[in-house]
């Protein structure tokens, strides 16, 4: 099993894995290489990584960019019927978005931090023997599943720390690709923010310009809808960007969590494995002013391996991940 070749695989992003089939939905089986150049999936032998198979979520991740985008439109329509810094404010909600956008096709289409099958225990794991060994063996993968990995059913994929499944990524948020959420969830809470605050200034000063008599009941409609989306945006999202830092605070991630309340807290792996994060272990160890992009986090060898919980023989590795 150990001496299988293992196909290249898209950029490492780390994915969120849990052992369940979220929403009732059926879990896939992607384990089978793909033989196409140009091939999209979760597959070891995928060259682009995305889950086609989970038709909700690709809807909702497309709901999600959908808003995005309406967002945008509403909000420079009504932006451009001030006089009062027009430019400015166009021009920073439009940076907002743009990042808010690329964040969530980084979660989206980057490979959240699976687990190879050519995956070896890290050389200090190895020396406590076979028995540990097969203890760590994923039944469905049927390959060396590090402590804080789960399997994910509609990844089809064991992920490393993975933190949850989420329908609006249509993907796992794990280890790889946590950054990118993270951000993604910070730029949302601030494009949507910032839309409160304009089109509430455009009101406030609508009444006492006495004005919003102009407005059209289409565009007054419009800006109704903006805002019933935005304020309920901002709640979600701010949510979740508390679950986070808990989830780095603590060294617990979401699916880390129900098995511990399901199981009483006898959750695989000991006190150790479930200390704080460092934020440097989800941004990278390269340069800080990097860390509010959504580019490729960077981890020198040792560290690499330490997050990973894994390494890989020299030929079959492909993390995307440099010795800086």
């Amino acid at each position: 099993m150990r001496s299988e070749a293992m196909a290249p695989t898209p950029r490492t992003s780390f994915m969120d894995d849990h052992d369940h089939d979220d929403a009732g939905r059926e879990g896939h089986d992607y384990s089978s290489p793909s033989s196409s150049a140009f091939s999209c999936g979760t597959s070891e032998g995928s060259r682009i990584w995305c889950n086609r198979a989970d038709t909700m979520g690709v809807i909702m991740a497309t709901m999600a960019l959908a808003a995005l985008a309406y967002g945008e439109f509403v909000v420079l329509w009504v932006v451009f019927f001030t006089g009062n810094f027009v430019i400015a404010n166009a021009v920073i909600y439009t940076i907002l978005t743009v990042m808010a956008v690329w964040c969530h096709l980084k979660t989206m289409l980057s490979e959240p931090g699976v687990v190879p099958r050519a995956a070896l225990p890290l050389r200090e794991e190895s020396e406590e023997g076979a028995a540990a060994a097969n203890h760590t063996l994923c039944g469905r993968c049927e390959s060396y599943k590090p402590t804080r990995a789960h399997h994910c059913r509609l990844c089809g994929r064991c992920v490393v720390r993975m933190d949850h499944h989420c329908p609006w990524m249509n993907n796992c948020v794990g280890i790889a690709n946590q950054k990118y959420f993270i951000l993604f969830l910070f730029y949302v809470l601030a494009v949507t923010g910032y839309a409160i605050g304009l089109v509430l200034y455009h009101f406030v000063e609508c009444v006492a310009e006495e004005y919003c008599d102009d407005y059209s009941t289409l565009t007054a409609n419009l800006i109704r809808a903006v805002l019933v989306i935005a304020a309920a945006a901002m709640v979600f999202t701010l949510s979740m960007l508390l679950n986070q830092f808990h989830g780095v605070i603590t060294g617990l991630g979401t699916v880390d969590r129900m098995q511990r309340r399901r199981k009483e807290g006898r959750v695989r792996g000991g006190p150790e494995d479930f200390r704080p994060l460092r934020w440097a272990d989800i941004f990278g160890d390269g340069n800080k002013l990097m860390w509010i992009f959504p580019t490729d986090p960077h981890f020198r060898k040792p560290q690499r391996e330490r997050i990973l919980g894994f390494r890989e023989p020299p030929a079959a590795r492909r993390h995307d991940y440099e010795d800086v």
